[in-house]
């Protein structure tokens, strides 16, 4: 939601994607039908929550977690946000 404030925030004056490329973190829906299609990244959702679960459970059965760290993969989805960038 904070890309799409932006966004709105930048129709006075500021060209998206020309003067300003912006990204999206999450891919709600609102982002592919804005006026400017949000280019985002979108969360494996259904593996946080697998992830999430897991954890619960341990934390119920008074279960140590296993340590480390959990990597989900995730998406960019390109719309029209974002350019090349150019030197200037």
């Amino acid at each position: 939601m904070s890309a799409l404030g932006v966004m709105n925030a930048a129709e006075e004056g500021i060209a998206i994607p020309g003067t300003l490329s912006l990204v999206g973190l999450d891919d709600i829906a609102i982002a592919s039908v804005a006026p400017i299609s949000l280019t985002t990244i979108a969360h494996n959702r259904r593996g946080m929550g697998g992830a999430a679960a897991t954890l619960l459970m341990q934390a119920i059965k008074k279960e140590a977690p296993e340590p480390g760290v959990l990597i989900l993969p995730m998406t960019l989805v390109v719309r029209r946000t974002t350019s090349v960038a150019t030197n200037g």
